[in-house]
């Protein structure tokens, strides 16, 4: 039987290794879809996707026990709160950095620290939002 604690536990590795693909395929998309719009987000997705590479390798040598990447979760979570920054964001742009937010809540590695700038964000958004 597979035990997913265990740090040897292929399928924990595996877990791991997906979770960093699809942050980082995230951020490469936040990187294009601001390019024009938002130069300072694509800037700051670029900043972390290089950060997150390093993190990625980290992970993979301790058995993909994503817990080391908890020092690093504000950092790599700054471009998509900073993309829902801007009221004026465009939908796709949001729909990726709301999307990659829940993706670290669910995988419990959002901080309490960061839980004022996910309400803010979250906030912004809905002012936005126009009345139905």
């Amino acid at each position: 039987m597979l035990n997913a604690e265990d740090p040897s536990c292929p399928a924990r590795v595996a877990m791991a290794a997906a979770f960093f693909r699809a942050v980082e395929a995230d951020l490469q998309t936040l990187s294009q879809e601001a390019r024009r719009s938002l130069p300072a987000v694509k800037d700051a997705a670029e900043r972390v996707l290089v950060e997150l590479r390093r993190a990625g390798t980290a992970v993979q040598a301790a058995g993909g026990n994503l817990s080391i990447m908890r020092s690093l979760t504000s950092q790599i979570l700054h471009p998509f709160f900073f993309s829902c920054n801007y009221a004026e964001a465009p939908k796709k742009l949001l729909t990726v950095a709301l999307g990659s937010i829940q993706r670290f809540i669910l995988a419990d590695l959002l901080l309490s620290s960061d839980l004022a700038n996910l309400i803010r964000v979250l906030e912004i958004q809905v002012r936005r939002t126009p009345a139905r």
